[in-house]
């Protein structure tokens, strides 16, 4: 999650292409034996980003909200 969180915020990421043509804010994790992709649709990369503030602080991401133009969100 770490490094997806860390792509997502990288305005320059989703319009990278790794290899196989996918948005490069996606990342591989090893669960045993198996390699899974994990990653963000770019057109959902602000509600990730929402998501994650609200793991830390909802009051937060209200802020920003607010702060950039918008409404608090619901």
């Amino acid at each position: 999650m770490p490094t997806l969180r860390n792509r997502a915020f990288h305005f320059e990421n989703p319009y990278k292409q790794n290899p196989s043509d996918t948005p490069r804010i996606s990342t591989s994790m090893l669960f045993g034996e198996t390699k899974v992709i994990v990653g963000i649709e770019t057109n959902k990369v602000e509600s990730f980003l929402d998501d994650m503030l609200d793991n830390f602080d909802s009051e937060l991401r209200e802020y920003i909200h607010i702060h950039k133009g918008g409404k608090a969100p619901p």
